[in-house]
């Protein structure tokens, strides 16, 4: 087994794109590509030949990529909270995680109001993205501005609201993640609603900077200049002190257009926090994603050209994400999301995250979650329009975006 630091990237697969648009090429012609960089394989005389013609083969296909190495995580961690505030877990803690080693906090201010911080690390400047959890009924929950700190502390303040803009307790799951420097294809940013981009509260892996303009009420497009995968996990969180709410409205290789809308269903202005990462929503030590996936569901079913796994252990073919129907809800399935036997408490080391997608104001939550003895995760999504009621997510024109991360790297 190779110690913890000592990692080798997972095989991922990624969809090619053309650069502004939301259509990837097809997976015949990813067929081809792959296929026309096998000859070179042939002529190769040792194993080390054959990986160095396939690096190469894979090479001339794509653009030159930020060094990972050059990636400084500042800060990470996910928390699982229970309605009453408290962190779940059987003692209070396991449904906790913070890079730092430092501790979490969870306290229930208010009806549908709470306190998450993480200490160790200044999280003036994170990201934060969260999901509502539990519910069958339409709930979302968002952040009360952005999230504040100093020199060892990052805090973050939660609300949850139902489907008539009333704030209600709830389960939820919140993610804080800083980082600077260069890295895999990632981008962060928060735009306030207005349409004006905060840069103290941005990060490109290119180094270029980060745009957005209003196109229209709550209608925001989103530029990160120089990324050039759009095969990546997307999601957008909610700010300022109303119950107001965003979904994704597209996205592409440079591109991420987001929608916002009241409780009633308008269109209305409001500030978010957008992220976007190469395959799960967390990176590590040297910029390789953690275990996990992401992919954008439509219909039920994920789309291959817009779906990449890191599996635990890389020396293995990446596993497969898939769905399965249950009513109205959709259940994912992916396999080796965890380490095997890690008993009861395995599913609090990962972490489900999902947005509705689209420009009909529907919204989506994590029904439910859990990990096996064998490290398969299943989670439930369950969604609804922008007045609350129950749709079917597996139904044409229904989609969201989903990813689910692991706080640990691939190794075995």
């Amino acid at each position: 087994m190779l110690g913890r630091g000592m990692f080798i990237t997972a095989g991922l697969f990624t969809g090619v794109s053309v650069a502004g648009c939301d259509d990837p090429v097809g997976e015949a012609e990813l067929a081809r590509i792959a296929e026309d960089g096998e000859p070179a394989l042939a002529l190769a005389a040792t194993r080390e030949d054959a990986e160095l013609a396939r690096a190469e083969a894979v090479d001339d296909l794509t653009a030159p990529q930020p060094d990972p190495a050059a990636l400084t995580i500042d800060g990470a961690g996910f928390v699982h909270v229970q309605s009453d505030g408290d962190i779940d877990g059987p003692t209070g803690t396991e449904g906790a995680w913070n890079k730092s080693g430092g501790g979490v906090t969870s306290t229930r201010l208010s009806l549908g109001r709470y306190w998450v911080f993480f200490t160790g690390w200044n999280g003036t400047y994170a990201n934060a993205q969260v999901v509502a959890f539990g519910n069958t009924a339409a709930v979302h929950c968002k952040l009360e501005g952005t999230l504040t700190g100093s020199a060892s502390l990052a805090s973050a303040i939660v609300e949850c609201y139902d489907s008539a803009g009333t704030q209600v307790d709830s389960a939820f799951k919140l993610l804080v993640d800083k980082r600077s420097g260069a890295g895999d294809h990632g981008a962060y940013t928060f735009v306030n609603s207005a349409g004006t981009v905060d840069s103290n509260r941005t990060w490109n892996s290119t180094g270029s900077a980060i745009s957005a303009s209003k196109t229209g009420t709550g209608a925001y497009s989103v530029t990160l200049t120089g990324q050039t995968v759009a095969n990546v996990g997307v999601h957008v969180t909610e700010t300022d002190n109303n119950s107001n709410r965003c979904v994704i409205g597209s996205w592409g290789t440079t591109t991420v257009n987001v929608r916002c809308f009241d409780s009633a269903g308008n269109a209305a202005d409001t500030g978010f926090y957008l992220d976007r990462q190469t395959v799960t929503m967390i990176d590590l030590y040297s910029g390789t994603s953690t275990i996990g996936a992401h992919s954008f569901v439509s219909a039920g079913a994920p789309n291959a050209s817009f779906t990449a796994v890191n599996g635990n252990c890389p020396q293995n073919p990446p596993p497969t994400l898939t769905t399965a129907a249950s009513g109205n809800e959709v259940i994912v399935t992916l396999p080796a999301a965890e380490f095997p036997g890690g008993g009861s408490n395995a599913k609090f080391n990962v972490l489900p995250l999902v947005t509705a997608h689209g420009s009909a104001g529907d919204q989506c939550l994590v029904r439910a979650w859990n990990v096996d003895s064998a490290g398969t995760a299943t989670v439930t999504i369950r969604c609804f329009d922008k007045l609350g009621a129950v749709i079917n997510a597996n139904s044409a024109g229904k989609a969201f975006a989903f990813s689910i991360s692991n706080e640990w790297e691939p190794f075995c």
